[in-house]
């Protein structure tokens, strides 16, 4: 999932834009694959890998990775509920 930071849109996005605010990307859970990846509308990519997260091109991001949860909703693969 990739945000805004929610300090930045407190205080207002105001006139910055958009390829220069910062953003705040979180995986959650571990992709079955081993990688996965976000292209967002203004060209930028962020990728991860086994572990690496990669920005292009380069802008402030704050990588978060949550490896307790991940599928539907939240839940694990195959967790009852």
């Amino acid at each position: 999932m990739v945000t805004y930071p929610a300090e930045h849109v407190a205080a207002g996005l105001g006139d910055t834009p958009g390829s220069e605010r910062p953003l705040e990307a979180t995986l959650y859970g571990e992709p079955p694959i081993g990688r996965t990846g976000v292209r967002l509308a203004d060209g930028t990519r962020i990728r991860w890998r086994d572990g690496d997260w990669r920005v292009s091109p380069e802008r402030e991001v704050a990588f978060r990775h949550n490896p307790g949860k991940g599928g539907i909703n939240g839940r694990r693969a195959g967790a009852a509920g």
